[in-house]
């Protein structure tokens, strides 16, 4: 029996993203430091609930709760977090302190540009990174974990531009993969083509992870950064772009929606965007397009 185990608990660890993993040993930890002990009732879940309703946002404490959920029922426990005490005390905290999620603004084509702009006063391999980063995460309509995820093997270049193989996103955690077309630009300094080449030349990264830490040293190193770093990455330079107070505006995100807010300006129907940002439905990709003008169809950054 013993042989099994580490085989049972290793399948039912691959049965969520390692970050919903770290995300909810977190939460867990958090209840555990509160003073509070697990297996727990749903008295106790909802008194923690109250404890809490004034110090984190209702969407944490929907985390929390979905950690706990998922604590209790691995380990064959009833779970506390779907009785009718908890559903209401959860429902009046958020009648009470919810708020509208926050919803940073797009990086729009001329954004991106000045970004851009301003990558290239780094030194020249920030530069090239950086720069690859950008133009990759916006005309791929990238989340920030298929950016940091990128490998070598994962693009296939061609005479019009690229394919991006993503072998695993939000939407894909079964791996199955997606593909996904980057064409070349007009202008050299915005062809994500371009600068792709310009910095795995630099870089002489031939294979493994395509973004990779830059040391002090400018010393590529062999491990991919991480989904923060790519997030680090862009406020920074939207803080030297922009300055702090229009920066907080952005997110790592803001690379993605910007793509789509910018392709419906352009014109692009739905299910061209979709082609690229592979939303599963209109109505999720409506979230994201925040535009009101709808123009003629064009390269995205031409």
């Amino acid at each position: 029996m013993s042989s099994t185990r580490p085989s049972l608990q290793r399948y039912l660890n691959a049965a969520l993203a390692e970050n919903t993993q770290r995300a909810y040993a977190s939460d867990v930890a958090q209840y555990l430091n509160s003073g509070r002990k697990l297996p727990a009732t749903a008295r106790q879940v909802a008194n923690y609930l109250v404890a809490q309703a004034e110090l984190l946002s209702p969407r944490t404490l929907q985390r929390r709760l979905a950690a706990l959920n998922h604590w209790h029922v691995q380990r064959g426990y009833p779970s506390p977090v779907h009785s009718p005490l908890v559903a209401d005390v959860r429902k009046g905290i958020e009648r009470l302190h919810g708020k509208p999620a926050v919803q940073h603004a797009p990086l729009l084509a001329k954004d991106v540009r000045r970004l851009v702009k301003q990558a290239q006063k780094q030194s020249a391999l920030r530069a090239a990174r950086d720069t690859a980063l950008l133009l990759l995460g916006f005309c791929g309509a990238l989340r920030r974990s298929e950016l940091a995820a990128l490998q070598v093997e994962d693009i296939a270049f061609d005479r019009k531009g690229m394919w991006l193989h993503i072998t695993r996103s939000k939407t894909d955690q079964s791996g199955a993969g997606q593909r996904i077309f980057i064409a070349r630009t007009s202008g050299a300094e915005v062809c994500p083509v371009a600068a792709l080449k310009v910095w795995l030349k630099q870089s002489r990264i031939e294979h493994g992870p395509i973004f990779r830490r830059i040391d002090r040293n400018q010393q590529v190193g062999d491990s991919q950064i991480t989904a923060q770093s790519v997030r680090i990455v862009i406020k920074t330079l939207a803080q030297q772009a922009w300055g702090e107070e229009k920066a907080q505006r952005f997110s790592a995100h803001s690379l993605r929606s910007g793509f789509c807010t910018e392709a419906a300006m352009q014109g692009w129907n739905d299910w061209q965007i979709r082609q690229q940002s592979r939303h599963r439905s209109v109505q999720v990709l409506a979230r994201y397009v925040r535009a009101q003008e709808q123009r003629g169809q064009g390269g995205i950054l031409s």
